[in-house]
């Protein structure tokens, strides 16, 4: 029995958060590929056209919750099968004092600036 056996694109939603939790971990790849997504700074939103944008590496995040919340730094890796980010700079200390990045939800994140290194992100908007 695949992961996907469990998951339906037909599935609308439900307030039942672990109905939640099931369809995004059990979503097939290019699914979560679309799930990894934050909303875009105020002037960004106005220049696009758009609310929220598909993260990529590169992009300039800033943190709008949990501890770490107003650092700001470059996406550096993206776990999309986990649907985690992690943004240099934002950082935890383990107890044998070294550094490690915190993984982030992208919903918790903003967009500051875009990696403009793929133009063809920005040509969809």
């Amino acid at each position: 029995m695949s992961d996907t056996d469990n998951w339906s694109k037909d599935w609308n939603s439900s307030k039942n958060p672990s109905k939640q939790r099931k369809y995004r971990t059990n979503a097939p790849q290019h699914v979560k590929d679309k799930l990894v997504s934050a909303n875009l700074a105020p002037e960004l939103r106005e220049e696009l056209g758009t609310r929220n944008i598909n993260l990529n590496l590169g992009d300039r995040v800033r943190v709008m919750r949990g501890d770490e919340t107003g650092k700001e730094g470059i996406i550096s890796d993206i776990d999309r099968d986990e649907q985690k980010v992690y943004v240099n700079g934002v950082e935890a200390e383990k107890n044998d004092g070294t550094k490690r990045e915190l993984p982030l939800r992208p919903s918790n994140l903003q967009v500051q600036a875009l990696n403009l290194e793929e133009i063809s992100r920005i040509d969809q908007y």
